[in-house]
């Protein structure tokens, strides 16, 4: 397992929860349609970003995704890294 995966999974240490790949921009588009026809309506979700110079970061939102409709969703436990 990657570094950084063991990284991640040790901020969710004690939660019950599953890893699913949804969405890979190299794989299904980088347009903010493609991304939105995978991801919208999903929730809880982990976003994890790899730069180009091999930067790791994202975010995890405890809310479902929101499917374009131009709505937002406050959530307290949602966090960025």
């Amino acid at each position: 397992m990657h570094k950084d995966l063991i990284h991640l999974k040790n901020w969710f240490d004690g939660l019950d929860f599953s890893l699913k790949l949804l969405y890979r921009g190299s794989d299904n588009g980088f347009s903010y349609e493609d991304f939105n026809r995978l991801v919208g309506n999903q929730g809880p979700t982990l976003h994890v970003v790899k730069s180009e110079h091999d930067y790791i970061f994202g975010g995890c939102a405890f809310e479902k995704y929101p499917t374009g409709d131009g709505t937002n969703k406050r959530d307290d436990k949602s966090f960025l890294f």
